[in-house]
């Protein structure tokens, strides 16, 4: 496991509508196809709305020089320094999901210097750069398949077939044929030579790979990559997506580093959307914590969000003070918190497959404010129709993250529960003598009693207040009773 790996916070880039560079996308028009699997080509206003935009044939216009130039301004202002994007490789879509050549920038997004000066920005300010690998399957529009099509040799070998002989393609999507890793030459050019796909782009700068649809891709395969990786790039992260299927088999040191943790998200979502209570919710947490493999744990990615799910705050309808319930519990389970751009301003449309992937919504950047020192420390739970949600949702998103740098414990530390009932959980991470406890209370005000363990109350800790409306958390004794505010978040450190 690479060392730097564990304590890091992400942030995720859907590229065509993160930021644009130089250039709008009317300026660039030429470098868009007239149409799109035989959809006409749309071109977007930054902030126009369009319900079908996850077809893939609709732009904004967001491009590398656009996240570069928003690295020192925005992400590491934010405390960004790990930068997962997805697809940048030449495609038709505006998601990049089907590759038509592994070795080149798409246009759209810029050029392999464009690239390397992203890169360079991203080291220059602490951050490393994981880089989307979609080894599963490539567009009908690869010159690999056209080929085949044609029955080319070797190409034919390169997909995969039904006993019929008829292609296959992914999820029965007619443009995504799926490649065929029983072929000597796809490994060799993908993963298994040293100037493969794989070590051409980790030698180019990029500090890792997270593997698309990683499940379909198989053990034997993943193994194969990660084996790969090791011998010639030993500090790389081998991230996977792991989606349909629980995560701890995909883990270990012949495996994935890593899972974008889907399990968390859909526990998570089921918990504050009332599909599940609070005693079997901190159940599921604590099945992950005892059975995903410990260094593999922290370093995979806690998501509330991604281009493939409803947001969060979608999720919740808006409710701040749920939204952040959330938040705090992305930051303090153990494993490495990945935001997906947007979430931390508040971006209220997130409707999957239909406004999860709009153009970032800039204007909620106050930039005078965001740069202030340290105004987070000590926000309290604010009123959704009182507050600035965005505002006040980015400075909860820099107060936690300042929490994370300043406890060791919510990095590598214990995960301890203390108490769960319907609508309420409490928890404490442990790193030696640093403590830091989390209480989320969805529900109605009231009282409860929380059981102190005797190895807690022996290290007789009272806890000072980081976030919510209580003082401290007095932990000295064999039981502690506290008041619980409707819908509230609490955290404590020491």
């Amino acid at each position: 496991m690479p060392e730097w790996a564990a304590n890091r916070i992400g942030y995720q880039c859907f590229i065509d509508s993160f930021a644009i560079g130089n250039q709008s996308v009317y300026d660039k028009a030429l470098l868009y196809p007239e149409t799109v699997y035989g959809e006409k080509t749309r071109l977007l206003d930054w902030g126009e709305e369009f319900d079908r935009y996850s077809y893939g044939y609709s732009f904004y216009g967001g491009d590398l020089p656009g996240v570069s130039q928003n690295v020192s301004a925005y992400l590491s202002t934010l405390g960004i320094d790990l930068l997962y994007l997805t697809p940048i490789f030449k495609a038709n879509t505006n998601h990049k999901y089907d590759t038509m050549n592994y070795r080149q920038i798409d246009p759209q997004f810029g050029s392999l210097e464009d690239f390397k000066s992203l890169v360079q920005n991203c080291h220059d300010h602490n951050i490393r750069l994981i880089i989307d690998g979609v080894f599963n399957h490539t567009s009908k529009e690869h010159p690999w398949f056209l080929k085949a099509l044609k029955g080319e040799q070797p190409f034919t070998k390169y997909y995969k077939k039904n006993k019929d002989g008829y292609y296959l393609f992914w999820s029965g999507i007619d443009t995504l044929p799926l490649l065929s890793h029983d072929s000597e030459d796809i490994r060799k050019e993908l993963y298994e030579s040293p100037h493969s796909v794989i070590s051409y782009w980790l030698e180019q700068g990029a500090d890792g790979w997270r593997l698309d649809v990683a499940e379909e891709l198989g053990h034997s395969v993943i193994r194969n990559i990660k084996t790969a990786m090791r011998e010639r790039h030993p500090e790389k992260l081998l991230i996977g997506e792991v989606m349909e299927t629980y995560g701890k088999s995909w883990l270990g040191n012949d495996l994935l580093d890593g899972v974008m943790n889907y399990v968390f998200l859909g526990t998570t979502v089921n918990f504050l959307t009332d599909k599940i209570d609070g005693i079997n919710y901190m159940d599921e947490l604590v099945k992950m914590y005892n059975e995903y493999p410990k260094p593999q744990l922290f370093t995979s990615w806690n998501l509330i969000s991604s281009h493939d799910t409803n947001r969060m705050l979608y999720q919740v309808d808006g409710n701040e003070n749920l939204f952040k319930m959330a938040v705090t519990l992305q930051f303090t389970y153990p494993g490495t918190p990945m935001i997906y751009y947007g979430d931390e301003l508040g971006i209220i449309p997130g409707k999957k497959d239909e406004s999860n992937r709009r153009g970032m919504d800039w204007s909620g950047a106050d930039w005078v404010t965001l740069k202030a020192p340290e105004p987070w420390k000590h926000i309290q739970s604010m009123d959704w129709q009182r507050a600035n949600h965005y505002n006040s949702i980015h400075f909860f998103y820099k107060h936690l993250i300042w929490l994370r740098r300043n406890n060791p414990a919510l990095i590598d530390g214990e995960f301890i529960p203390l108490y769960s009932d319907e609508s309420t959980l409490v928890f404490l991470r442990r790193k030696d003598n640093n403590l830091v406890a989390v209480i989320v209370n969805k529900g109605a005000s009231r009282n409860i009693k929380i059981p102190v363990p005797d190895e807690i109350r022996q290290m007789a800790q009272v806890l000072k207040n980081e976030h919510g409306p209580l003082n401290q958390l007095d932990l000295t004794r064999d039981s502690v009773e506290i008041q619980l505010y409707k819908e509230n978040t609490c955290i404590f450190s020491g």
